[in-house]
């Protein structure tokens, strides 16, 4: 265990920065960190003084305060380990990031809590890994790519869950045995019943055989789909990830197909359980799944940021060397330029067709012109972060349309008025909001 040796400085005005971030503070000249949000459990504790034991790891991440988009974000206490996580604490003239502390002693605290969603449905860091399960007719290497990329996204974005991620292959008995592990696990956990499970594994469209079906089919056509999604469960306070198998970790081959997107996909589906690791699961579990498809807002929007932040990720990612290039670097701008065309063609069979009535049936223009809106957006506010940063944590708080004019300081209404201009432009004209890193 290593003891505290930062080199903090004292500051005057940390007291502002507090109020209106909910950010912990520390003042080095009394050794108190201040804590506005806590949440331990299924509660959240407010307004806490305590001294520090010691870092148990971060700290090597630090930005200065004058140009970090400071979040709302709750720490996290780890009642396993008895550990403070805390996502960002300034200290004097900088901002240093994800944080695992040990604490001494409470200064002060009191007594304001309240009772919150189930863990990781607060916005807060959870405090465990995830757990991935692979259908065992499917190589090692799929276990450990997939390892590898969500490892690096949880490194970039943060940890949040707890999630499960279930790889089904084409062989019917691997999948049979897949289901079943899944069944014991929700009995074990005390999810559900044997036969509620059985009936989910039956019934449900979009179950484990939905997936196996469609990666033996792409076996037959020579077509891979690279199918996977986020198949709910908040009710039973987990986040579960389905996926066919993902044919870039696999190393098969098809024609007419690359794997350098294939890194895409899990950053993908993780991106969406950062978005529902945000919103409380408390009408969930009373069964009312409106609240819920509110506050994730549109189509175009929930699906639209997960294309974008993955291209942004798998970019980054790849170009620092920590992600490996599967044949060939990833190309965002390739991929870019393909779903504004892809889109645009799209669009053209639905006249009169406005993009905030976007809805399920019109695919794929909830992914491609989402992309493109996504990328109009976050140029806009010139902050890549600013989704992680801002509007998730205020979505479930202010609710969709509170959190997007909070984070974009314009109404939906005014942005579809500008992107609908935007789309008339020149691709030459429209490239230009890409980051310079994307190619």
């Amino acid at each position: 265990m290593t003891r505290i040796k930062w080199t903090f400085y004292a500051f005057s005005i940390f007291f502002p920065y507090n109020f209106l971030y909910a950010v912990d503070t520390f003042d080095a000249s009394s050794g108190h960190l201040t804590i506005p949000e806590v949440v331990a459990g299924s509660t959240k504790y407010f307004d806490l003084v305590v001294t520090l034991k010691a870092l148990i790891s971060g700290g090597d991440v630090f930005s200065p305060l004058s140009t970090t988009t400071l979040s709302s974000r709750p720490d996290t206490y780890d009642l396993k380990r008895n550990q403070l996580i805390a996502p960002a604490v300034v200290v004097g003239s900088t901002v240093y990031k994800n944080l695992v502390l040990t604490l001494d002693k409470v200064v002060s605290f009191e007594g304001k809590e309240k009772a919150v969603a189930d863990p990781g449905y607060n916005g807060e860091i959870y405090p465990e890994t995830y757990n991935l399960f692979v259908a065992s007719d499917l190589p090692t290497s799929v276990e450990e790519a997939l390892r590898e990329t969500l490892d690096e996204a949880i490194k970039l974005w943060g940890n949040f869950g707890p999630m499960e991620y279930w790889v089904v292959g084409t062989d019917p008995a691997a999948t049979r045995a897949l289901e079943q592990q899944f069944c014991d696990r929700q009995v074990l956990l005390g999810r559900e019943s044997q036969t509620e499970c059985d009936n989910y594994i039956k019934y449900n469209d979009y179950a484990f055989e939905s997936y196996r079906k469609s990666a033996a089919e792409a076996l037959i056509s020579g077509i891979p789909r690279g199918s996977a999604g986020v198949n709910g469960r908040p009710y039973q306070s987990f986040h579960q990830i389905l996926s066919e198998e993902p044919w870039a970790f696999s190393n098969k081959k098809f024609d007419n197909w690359s794997p350098q997107d294939g890194q895409s996909t899990p950053l993908h589906e993780y991106w969406h359980v950062i978005q529902h690791a945000h919103i409380s699961n408390t009408s969930d579990k009373l069964n009312v799944r409106s609240i819920r498809d509110d506050k994730l807002g549109p189509i175009w929007f929930v699906e639209g940021a997960a294309v974008y932040m993955s291209v942004l990720a798998v970019e980054q990612l790849q170009a620092s060397g920590k992600l490996p290039i599967l044949e060939k670097p990833y190309s965002g701008a390739e991929n870019m330029r393909w779903w504004m065309e892809n889109g645009k063609n799209k669009w053209a069979e639905y006249p009169g067709l406005k993009m905030k009535d976007i809805s399920w049936q019109h695919q794929p223009l909830y992914y491609d012109i989402g992309a493109w809106g996504t990328a109009y957006l976050l140029n806009e506010v010139g902050k890549p972060n600013v989704l992680l940063d801002v509007f998730h944590p205020y979505v479930e708080e202010l609710g969709w349309e509170g959190a997007f004019v909070k984070t974009f300081g314009i109404s939906s209404e005014a942005f579809y008025e500008e992107f609908d201009a935007f789309l008339l432009l020149s691709y030459e004209e429209q490239k230009k909001i890409l980051p310079d890193y994307i190619d």
